[in-house]
């Protein structure tokens, strides 16, 4: 949804100080300081990441209604 890289700002909760931020081990590096691959996400991380990724694309697509947006409606749960 980007036009440049450079734009791109990772999810505030992307675990990024891993060995393996994809998840997916790989070959574990014993001398490596970082763990293996990231903690397993809350039930409620991932649906706030679900719920800012759906504003993200309903914002770039144009669709929906601008005012009401996925987190307004977690508010309230």
């Amino acid at each position: 949804m980007r036009s440049e890289e450079a734009a791109f700002r990772p999810w505030s909760g992307h675990q990024a100080g891993v060995q393996h931020p994809d998840g997916i081990a790989g070959p574990d590096d014993p001398t490596h300081p970082l763990p293996l691959v990231p903690e397993p996400y809350t039930r409620d991380q991932v649906l706030a990441y679900a719920a800012q990724l759906a504003d993200r694309v309903r914002n770039h697509a144009g669709v929906g209604v601008e005012w009401v947006s996925t987190r307004a409606a977690d508010a309230t749960n």
